[in-house]
């Protein structure tokens, strides 16, 4: 396995948006995963005690994403709207081989038992506070373990597989507040299905394919 990550917590929550709000974060050509009226964005935080890419470590860094769910050749998968990092040798890395967008940012991590809080600073400025608390670890959700995913480079589209290997997590109630870059995010009429939080993971990354023009 080329890309290995060890996750020290992760956590996202899914909601379900507007159609036609959905269709402005995607580029032209691009079919929405939909159900019923609705499509599918998630937001989630990964903080990673190391990345090993080729067997070399990276060392720690924690990502925070914004993705929406797109169908691809019969295939559900998500594409990252927007996606950063706070390690700049691993932004440069999963950049190259897996064509991301990623951006280099300041991320501030926090925690307790029960409580644990994200805020992304991008330009030397906040764009994101999201903040989970744990109701109880008695409520517990399953984990979509395995996933497709979609990066888009040079009008080419690639697809690849990350495996987690947990299977279930404990339900945690969100509170999410965005600006600036982000705003858009605060803006989306949103309906919120779930949100999720799991502990000391690995999350195996397949190679991007190119799948499409």
């Amino acid at each position: 396995m080329r890309l290995t990550k060890d996750i020290e917590c992760a956590m996202e929550t899914f909601f379900v948006i507007k159609n036609k709000e959905a269709k402005l974060l995607l580029p032209p050509g691009l079919k929405l995963y939909t159900f019923l009226t609705g499509a599918f964005i998630q937001i989630g935080a990964l903080k990673y005690r190391n990345i090993l890419f080729e067997g070399r470590s990276l060392g720690p860094s924690t990502d925070v994403f914004i993705a929406v769910a797109v169908k691809l050749q019969g295939r559900t998968t998500g594409l990252c709207v927007d996606i950063y990092n706070n390690n700049e040798e691993t932004v440069s890395i999963i950049n190259k081989n897996w064509f991301f967008n990623k951006k280099y940012a300041e991320i501030d991590w926090s925690q307790n038992q029960s409580y644990f809080s994200v805020h992304l600073y991008y330009n030397k400025q906040s764009i994101l506070e999201y903040k989970t608390k744990i109701l109880s670890k008695l409520f517990i959700l399953p984990l979509l373990k395995k996933r497709a995913a979609l990066t888009i480079n040079e009008n080419t589209l690639y697809t690849f597989d990350n495996t987690f290997n947990k299977s279930f997590g404990f339900y945690a109630s969100p509170k999410i507040k965005s600006n600036l870059t982000l705003e858009w995010f605060e803006k989306l009429h949103k309906i919120q299905l779930y949100s999720i939080i799991w502990f000391k993971d690995t999350l195996n990354v397949m190679d991007a394919k190119p799948v499409a023009k």
